[in-house]
């Protein structure tokens, strides 16, 4: 039996040393040592003993003597007020309590003087005193994993996702922060592939559902796979390197030369190096050449080309590690699996083998350079079929597909002997009629016995018999035949032959992977049973509601300050002097959807990788007095201890719109107006990750197609089409593929302006 596996690959995330931290430390070190000794020291100098010699012991003082003991006495009334500032911020920022009272008689720039001291002091001296999400544990007393995949030897069938053991009870998120799955935080590509891919899920979910019908939620664990999805997702990264493979093969095709064979990819932040087999020094611009001709680079700045409908040239990259040596922190080092001949086996520990496979399986699935390929996986389980799209199927045994696989190959292989091209490379990008080109990628969960050995064997053949085959594999476990053989210990580090140590290789563990796969389940809407009703109240199950505390909410209250949350993140209102950064909208956005939220709750949301306790209360201080004061005086930010919670003028756009659904009639209308776009988009590259674990993010948008279509149908009953037109369009602002709404808005424009208005209206908005 293949033992569980246990672990997680991030085990050092959470305490990165920030550039200039050391630096800041140790100056505000230093100007605290001169306030607490060098200026008593000073004034002993300068002034002598504080303390009043007895009258006795010598003649009265003259005046200009009483005029310095009463400058003397100030100074040191400061000096003592200064170094009180200095303690309880000392104190606070040790006990993470949140910010302190102010001292007496302490001016209000002391106490801020001795935070912005204290603050890189803590930081310099805290290693292990950030405040953050729970991290993954590992170890004895680590949480019982799910099984591995594909029970016995990583064949037979069982698959994470049907194991008994790997799936928790079905409940929706909003308890709490979901619980992080930091292995995939870890991949950036991997992570951009999956937010991606949710997106498309859900916009097939959206175009497709009809008014009235229940949405699905994730369960906690599968919400946390979200939540770490979006906090890693590198969507600048992928998106560059999908542009700069493609426009690899424009400049390539055009010049009509014959591609040259690559064999890797390593990608920092600043640049890609594309390696080469053989030597090539005429690159197409903007590539340059380095190492004579071993390498191609790119710098991430560079123009590229526009590449409508240039095919991806190299469909089998896929990342298998990290390093930070020779190349950048940061940087991902990715292998070219069609350019081995035959097998790359990960050999070593077990466990680890397969969650690396089980990363790559999920990023070719879902990365934009690999859509032309074909995936098969291999004792997996059926985890990712949601993911569809044709590109991807799950098997339990090799057999299955062997022989379909060996066929194309033979083909592909005939077909370029044909027309006379000697690479499937350069085939592909001049478009080899008949899609021979296309890759087949084969990721399995181990070997297998005799059987599944020779049918690999098989396939090896087919890989080796031209200078590239249109084929890849990659195996967990030892597999003699293996032409490239990485291995991975149980301490985490992958030994990747010329590519040296990855001590960050990219890895996916059991849990994450069933918590994946229940997240795709929900955001396909392939499970009616989870299903709930995108209207505010507790769904069944014991799970959150959507909106907490509604019925205390009056829609025709004054307003100081309007916190938007459909449509972009935003905050405004007379009660505002600016508009607020992105962060303290953030915070303020969490507090409102939460109706009141604890300190170490807002850290672990807005600040997932840590902060230092004074850190987050100063910031959460200026939040408080950005957000200013309500009409009765007090903060609108309040602050009970360790709780915050906000005043009653400031209200969340989502919550007046259900208040406002919920009385109906002309109210209808002014809640739609509160409707600029999708629920939280567009916003800021890894921020609101911890909505994926908040019921909002699910059942806004649905919420609003159901109403807007209540409101089309209102009116279209009182013959008012305008306002019925004005109801469709107001919910297409939320969810703009709701075929639904695209209907009743047709409706309504055929009603008003005739059927050649309604046609042009389809023509032109629906393909948007």
């Amino acid at each position: 039996m293949t033992r569980p596996m246990t672990g997680a690959p991030l085990e050092r995330v959470h305490r990165v040393r920030r550039r200039g931290e050391v630096t800041r430390g140790l100056l505000a070190g230093l100007v605290a040592a001169v306030v607490l000794l060098g200026v008593p020291a000073a004034l002993l100098l300068a002034l002598g003993d504080p303390v009043p010699i007895p009258a006795g012991h010598r003649t009265g003082p003259s005046a200009a003597r009483i005029v310095l003991d009463v400058a003397a006495c100030l100074v040191w009334l400061g000096w003592a007020q200064f170094v009180s500032c200095l303690l309880v911020e000392v104190v606070a920022g040790v006990r993470g309590t949140g910010l302190p009272a102010r001292v007496w008689f302490a001016a209000a720039v002391q106490q801020e003087l001795a935070r912005r001291l204290v603050t890189p002091m803590l930081l310099l001296a805290a290693t292990q005193g950030l405040r953050s999400a729970p991290r993954p544990t590992s170890g004895p007393e680590a949480p019982e994993a799910p099984a591995a995949f594909g029970g016995p030897g990583g064949l037979g069938g069982v698959g994470v996702v049907e194991s008994a053991t790997s799936r928790p009870p079905t409940a929706g998120p909003g308890g709490g922060i979901a619980g992080i799955a930091w292995d995939v935080a870890g991949v950036g590509l991997l992570a951009a592939g999956l937010v991606d891919a949710l997106r498309e899920a859900r916009q097939r979910t959206a175009r497709t559902r009809r008014p009235g019908v229940g949405v699905p939620l994730p369960d906690a664990e599968a919400a946390g796979v979200e939540v770490a999805a979006w906090l890693g997702a590198d969507l600048d990264g992928a998106t560059f390197l999908d542009h700069a493979l493609r426009a690899l093969a424009a400049g390539l095709g055009t010049r009509g030369r014959p591609v040259p064979e690559f064999y890797a990819a390593r990608m920092s932040a600043d640049r890609l190096d594309l390696l080469l087999v053989t030597p090539d020094s005429a690159p197409p611009p903007p590539f340059t050449v380095e190492d004579a001709g071993a390498r191609w680079s790119l710098l991430r700045q560079a123009a590229l080309p526009p590449v409508e409908r240039v095919p991806a040239p190299l469909p089998g990259l896929v990342s298998i590690g990290g390093t930070g040596t020779d190349i950048g922190a940061g940087a991902s080092v990715l292998v070219d699996l069609e350019s081995v001949g035959g097998t790359v086996a990960i050999d070593g520990d077990l466990d680890a083998a397969r969650s690396l496979v089980a990363a790559a399986a999920v990023e070719l699935a879902t990365a934009a350079w690999s859509r032309d390929a074909r995936i098969t996986l291999v004792g997996f389980g059926h985890a990712l079929e949601p993911l569809g799209s044709g590109r991807l199927r799950c098997v339990d045994t090799l057999a299955e597909v062997a022989a379909d696989l060996v066929a194309r190959v033979s083909a592909s292989r005939r077909a370029l002997t044909a027309s006379g091209i000697d690479s499937v490379l350069t085939g592909r990008i001049r478009g080899l009629a008949g899609g021979d080109c296309t890759p087949d990628l084969v990721l399995l969960a181990g070997p297998g016995g005799p059987a599944d050995l020779a049918d690999l064997a098989a396939l090896e053949s087919c890989a080796r018999a031209c200078v590239r085959a249109p084929l890849g594999i990659l195996v967990a476990g030892p597999t003699p035949s293996a032409r490239v053989r990485f291995t991975v210990d149980e301490r985490g580090a992958l030994r990747a032959g010329p590519f040296g140590d990855l001590p960050a290789p990219h890895q996916l563990t059991a849990r994450s992977y069933s918590g994946l796969a229940r997240l795709l389940r929900a955001a396909a809407h392939t499970d009616s049973d989870t299903a709930v009703p995108p209207v505010p109240g507790r769904p069944p199950g014991g799970a959150v509601g959507v909106v907490g505390g509604i019925d205390s909410v009056d829609p025709d209250a004054p307003v100081g300050v309007l916190l938007r949350i459909l449509g972009e993140p935003a905050a405004d209102g007379p009660g505002l002097a600016s508009p607020g950064t992105a962060l303290a909208v953030e915070i303020c956005v969490f507090v409102a959807l939460r109706g009141r939220a604890s300190l170490d709750e807002v850290a672990a949301a807005v600040w997932p990788y840590g902060i230092a306790g004074t850190d987050r209360d100063a910031t959460v201080h200026r939040v408080r007095d950005w957000l200013g004061r309500s009409p009765d005086g007090d903060p609108r930010l309040r602050w009970d201890g360790p709780t915050l919670t906000l005043s009653g003028d400031v209200r969340l756009d989502w919550h007046l719109f259900v208040a406002l659904a919920r009385r109906g009639g002309g109210d209808l209308r002014r809640a739609l107006d509160l409707v600029r776009g999708p629920f939280a988009e567009p916003r800021p590259a890894r921020r609101y990750a911890w909505l994926a674990a908040d019921p909002a993010r699910y059942q806004a948008g649905p919420h609003v197609v159901d109403v807007a279509h209540r409101h089309w149908r209102s009116c279209l009953d009182a013959g008012d089409l305008d306002a019925a037109v004005t109801a469709a369009e107001a919910g297409l602002r939320a969810e703009p593929v709701a075929e639904a709404l695209w209907e009743d808005l047709a409706v309504a424009v055929r009603a008003r302006d005739g059927d050649a208005a309604a046609a042009d209206l389809l023509r032109t908005r629906r393909g948007c």
